[in-house]
């Protein structure tokens, strides 16, 4: 949290929010975000085949990112700064 805080310029009750509503939208998808001590956040997969079609359903992004730190970026970007509208 602190350092997804730091990154983007926000507070950790912010991240913590922010991953809360995608968790929210994410809920129907069989999918969610949690947070493991030490490690930071991962995304667990509940069910494969309501994911699979979330992320059939996603736009492609015009500017694929190429970096590992470009990929981070972006993601980072899209998830905690959406009106909480973001397909994954």
């Amino acid at each position: 949290q602190d350092e997804l805080a730091q990154r983007l310029s926000v507070s950790t009750r912010t991240v913590r929010a922010d991953i809360t509503a995608l968790n929210a939208l994410l809920e129907s998808h069989g999918a969610q975000f949690i947070l493991n001590r030490g490690s930071g956040y991962q995304l667990k997969i509940d069910d494969a085949s309501r994911y699979q079609t979330l992320q059939a359903e996603r736009p492609r992004t015009l500017r694929i990112p190429r970096s590992g730190a470009e990929r981070v970026q972006h993601l980072l970007l899209r998830f905690l700064t959406s009106a909480f509208s973001i397909k994954l």
